[in-house]
């Protein structure tokens, strides 16, 4: 406000009365000018009329409250006197000065709320056009097929109504595009030569040599074939070359070529809204065009040669293959050793349920349902399949490999080690089953423990060794095993024997007694029988299963194939303990001193270093030589779904690495070719939303595109973007 002024040119009688009053409450006002460290003082209306009195800040206050108020009032940048307070009726510059301030303050204020009014115009506006945007675009998450109305939600329908599923729903693009083995289940020898797609190189990401020279080339000629294909879909043979063909002078070619280069660059331009904008992107272009014209060349002048045809079968393209297991059956045909538990007497029909798991990945789970979150998410594939009578896997480039290294050992003396690792979700459980299964259908006997986590914490109870001073026990699980070689592999072990040094190596004097009964005399045994009887009795099963692993690692008349899933897990922090071992029962029992473990360790033989502790911390890192089965192969696989501290698995790759005599192997993500035909299998299969699809999403490069992006080329992700 500003403060009232009373000219020069008043009156003497105005002067007077106001003289007066101003005499009459001189002494109220000198008594009030400062009441409690503040300042009275009238406040005016622009007309000059008196409204109210109020208190200003104080005087001489640091405080920095009220600072809009004391800039408002007492002026911008201006400090109030402290001694002195001007009079009313004296006229001052600063009056002036404060009033100019006051309209100045105002205007800023005014045009910065005509600013924020326009700013707020053009963000709606962008808004607007961004919803239009939004509203036109089509394709997965714009545009819901499968979105549940109104109508449908008060509909009477019940999942009975509903059609069932059938072959004659599945698009005739998916079933010419899905190839399956004519022989089901490939042996070692035919996957090992087998040809199937590369796959594509490691992220650099994921890789633990960040080599990223190998993936900027695979991107560079990804890009080249992404520009190749849609310069093939805009370029036109006979409209486009054959007139240059036809052309008489060098120099007329040249300018139509010229021409020709330009035409399509802006045709590729039009269909390429990202690639586009890259720097190279006419070079790409005319490389593409380049070629293209090249190959047309070419093919013309082998037009009517014989080779001709021949080299165009030779050149037809790499696909993915499957194997099918649906109809697979134990090695030898059905055993005739039946477990004592009830939950597996019948494993085909298990409590009539549709067998998930085919009997050749036996022991692998029956349903998913029963071992949630336990053994990957290949069995949970199988189970959502409408299609009961189909059970496949991808053949992969990387299991070519594993099998390629597992036939070596199988054919030669001396095992092989082969280590698997991979991201969580790309098929490694899948690559390991494909193994077993070829490995079992090349007439192999097949140890295959696919649950590493459960029988390195849940083995029931652990007690000490008898026998073999310094070990321990694991009778309950050594049980299973031996149960489990037994369905699988009865009938090729037959003329296995078990030699009596052997037995009296693992079973002691009692236990022998016990094997052979009263009255016996020891003498070699067949492993089928050694394994009955492991399988039969939790004394005699830790014996038994040492004695029955020492002779097939030992033998040379059948190949002896161990796979191991889940490997990782054995080293992480121990879950057994007993006090024969700590008296106060705090460390717990290394794996490699339980026999259950300790031949299959041994066998691959890549134990990381020992942990630093307290009292020891630079332990030393004593490397031991493998045991190796004589005939056959050691397969292992690490997990990245389970509770493992990453330095374990870390520390396993790299002691793997380092050993030459270790073949690695990594189960990469899907390729583009091969993400195509998966969903292909899928709705061959009918699975998920591709089960009434009718080839609309294969079919659609867009839709291809997006579920391709979505989960990175892993196969669990894929197959949660089918499902949900």
């Amino acid at each position: 406000m500003l403060r009232c002024r009373i000219t020069k040119a008043a009156t003497a009688a105005s002067y007077r009365s106001v003289s007066a009053v101003t005499t009459a409450s001189a002494t109220n006002r000198s008594e009030n000018i400062v009441r409690n460290g503040n300042a009275i003082r009238p406040f005016h209306s622009h007309d000059g009329t008196n409204i109210t009195t109020k208190h200003i800040l104080p005087l001489q206050s640091s405080s920095t409250t009220n600072t809009l108020t004391q800039k408002r009032y007492m002026g911008i940048g201006r400090t109030r006197p402290s001694t002195r307070f001007p009079s009313p009726f004296e006229e001052s510059d600063d009056d002036d000065d404060e009033e100019d301030n006051f309209f100045a303050l105002r205007e800023k204020e005014e045009a910065a709320a005509a600013e924020e009014e326009a700013a707020a115009a053009l963000e709606e506006e962008e808004r607007a056009r961004i919803q239009a945007e939004l509203d036109s675009r089509t394709g997965r998450l714009w545009t819901d097929d499968w979105a549940l109305t109104d109508e449908m939600w008060s509909t009477k329908t019940l999942y009975d109504d509903l059609p069932d599923w059938d072959r004659s729903l599945c698009s005739r693009v998916s079933k010419e595009r899905v190839k399956v083995y004519d022989g089901g289940i490939p042996t070692l020898a035919t996957l090992s030569t087998l040809p199937l797609p590369s796959p594509p190189p490691v992220h650099p990401a994921h890789n633990h040599r960040r080599n990223t020279k190998i993936y900027g080339k695979y991107r560079k000629d990804y890009n080249a074939a992404q520009i190749a294909n849609t310069l093939t879909s805009v370029l036109n043979v006979k409209t486009h070359i054959d007139p240059i063909l036809s052309m008489q002078t060098w120099q007329e070619k040249q300018i139509a070529v010229d021409q020709l280069y330009e035409n399509m660059y802006d045709a590729v331009k039009e269909k390429e809204d990202i690639l586009k904008n890259h720097p190279k992107f006419r070079e790409w272009v005319e490389a593409a065009v380049e070629r293209h014209l090249t190959a047309v060349v070419e093919q013309q002048q082998k037009e009517g040669d014989e080779e001709s045809t021949d080299s165009t079968k030779e050149n037809e393209p790499v696909v993915p293959v499957f194997m099918e297991l649906a109809n697979s059956t134990f090695a030898g045909g059905e055993p005739k050793y039946k477990p004592i538990e009830a939950e597996i007497v019948d494993i085909k029909k298990a409590n009539d349920k549709v067998v998930v798991v085919p009997p050749v990945l036996y022991p692998l789970p029956l349903s998913h349902t029963e071992h949630k979150d336990k053994f990957g998410r290949m069995s949970e594939e199988w189970e959502l399949t409408a299609d009961d009578e189909r059970r496949r896997i991808m053949m992969r480039s990387c299991m070519s490999d594993i099998a390629s290294v597992v036939e070596q050992g199988c054919k030669e003396e001396g095992g092989k080690r082969v280590f698997v690792h991979g991201k969580r979700g790309v098929g490694k459980t899948a690559a390991l089953a494909a193994i077993v299964a070829s490995a079992r259908t090349s007439g192999n006997i097949v140890l295959y423990l696919p649950d590493g986590d459960r029988l390195r914490k849940l083995g029931f109870y652990i007690e000490p060794n008898t026998h073999l001073e310094g070990l321990f026990d694991l009778p309950v699980l050594a049980k299973e095993i031996c149960s489990q070689l037994l369905i699988s592999h009865e009938h090729d072990m037959g003329d296995i024997m078990v030699s009596k040094d052997d037995l009296e190596t693992f079973l002691s004097k009692e236990q022998r007694l016990r094997f052979y009964g009263e009255g016996n005399e020891e003498s070699d045994v067949s492993i089928v029988e050694v394994l009955q009887k492991g399988s039969a009795s939790n004394t005699l099963s830790s014996g038994c299963y040492g004695a029955a692993i020492h002779t097939l690692m030992n033998q040379t008349s059948k190949p002896f194939v161990v796979v191991m899933d889940e490997f990782n897990c054995y080293y992480d922090y121990g879950h057994y303990f007993h006090q024969a071992y700590d008296e106060m029962v705090y460390k717990p029992i290394p794996i490699e001193e339980i026999t259950l473990f300790k031949p299959l360790l041994e066998a691959m033989s890549i134990t990381p270093p020992p942990q630093p502790t307290r009292k020891d911390k630079n332990p030393v890192h004593v490397k031991k030589d493998a045991v190796l089965m004589k005939r056959g192969a050691i397969v292992v696989a690490t997990s990245e779904s389970r509770a493992v501290a990453r330095k374990f698995t870390d520390e396993l790759y790299e002691v793997a690495l380092k050993d030459e005599n270790v073949s690695v192997v990594e189960v990469p993500r899907y390729s583009k070719l091969e993400v195509e035909h998966i969903l292909s299998h899928f709705e061959v299969v009918g699975i998920g939303r591709l089960r009434f699809d009718r080839g609309e999403t294969v079919m659609k490069e867009q839709e291809v595109a997006y579920l391709n992006m979505l989960s990175g080329g892993v196969g669990q992700y894929l197959l949660n973007a089918c499902i949900i």
